[in-house]
């Protein structure tokens, strides 16, 4: 049976405005990190993303330009761009460590017009958790 739509069924998240596309005038910078800065509990098997003001050139990334520390030092991981250029994803190697404090670093980017992308950093905290270790 059909459900008639309803706006109520509508996330709050699908209600915002589309982001734009094209850069105002001036530098592309990152307007977002999740986990956000401070973020404390984060699932030791988290993706990190991070979205851009306007389309990044894929030849400027590499695990240097986007990479996630510890006191210990670098973690080891991979990144990827999404098809629309705008949002870098971060996935480590293994599971992050527990209860640690880690920066997420995102610097040497530049857009598809050739200009640097502003340096970010963000900081959260793990927790000795997975996603997989709650029941759904």
């Amino acid at each position: 049976m059909r459900k008639d739509f309803d706006r109520r069924d509508v996330p709050p998240w699908l209600e915002r405005p589309a982001r734009r596309r094209t850069a105002p005038s001036g530098t592309t910078s990152v307007e977002r990190i999740d986990p956000d800065d401070g973020s404390c509990g984060v699932f030791r098997d988290t993706i990190i993303l991070i979205r851009l003001s306007y389309p990044i050139d894929p030849l400027s990334l590499s695990n240097e330009s986007v990479r996630v520390e510890t006191p210990d030092g670098t973690v080891p991981g991979r990144v990827a761009l999404s098809p629309d250029g705008a949002v870098l994803l971060w996935r480590a190697h293994s599971l992050l460590e527990p209860r640690c404090i880690h920066v997420v670093l995102a610097e040497g980017l530049r857009d598809t017009r050739g200009e640097a992308v502003d340096r970010r950093t963000s900081r959260f905290m793990t927790s000795d958790l997975t996603l997989g270790d709650l029941a759904f």
